[in-house]
């Protein structure tokens, strides 16, 4: 098992920051200013389907983040990192995450694929610029 799976499982504190009631933007922002991304991507991910205005936040936030570090890798990474122990998906038993709600994790698992699919059309724009100068 990964620190990070055997950090959420054993430190309750954390697991609470990770997977709050209610996902907000000051916890991503507090996560993203003390560098850690993965989880402030977690965030990202759940507030993503929200409402339009929270997809092009997290859209645009994404979108920046691209231009120093591979964002489409980075989402996918945090899906996977948190996906399987998120409390409206799982529950935990006998210290393993057992998955009750596939359909939760299946929408989940759709913003993020629609959120890399932005990315991708981003680039591919961004590069066309690129041609064009």
């Amino acid at each position: 098992m990964g620190r990070e799976f055997q950090k959420v499982m054993n430190d309750a504190e954390y697991r609470k920051l990770i997977y709050p009631e209610t996902y907000k933007w000051d916890e991503a922002l507090l996560f993203l200013k003390n560098k850690y991304l993965k989880q402030a991507f977690w965030i990202f991910i759940n507030l993503y389907s929200e409402n339009e205005n929270n997809k092009q936040l997290v859209l645009k936030s994404v979108l920046a983040y691209d231009e120093l570090l591979e964002m489409d890798e980075m989402m996918v990474n945090s899906f996977y990192s948190y996906c399987f122990m998120d409390p409206q998906i799982s529950v935990i038993k006998e210290g393993k995450p057992e998955i009750d709600r596939p359909d939760i994790l299946e929408a989940k698992l759709r913003n993020v694929k629609e959120i890399v699919r932005y990315i991708h059309v981003y680039r591919k724009q961004q590069q066309e610029v690129a041609n064009e100068e």
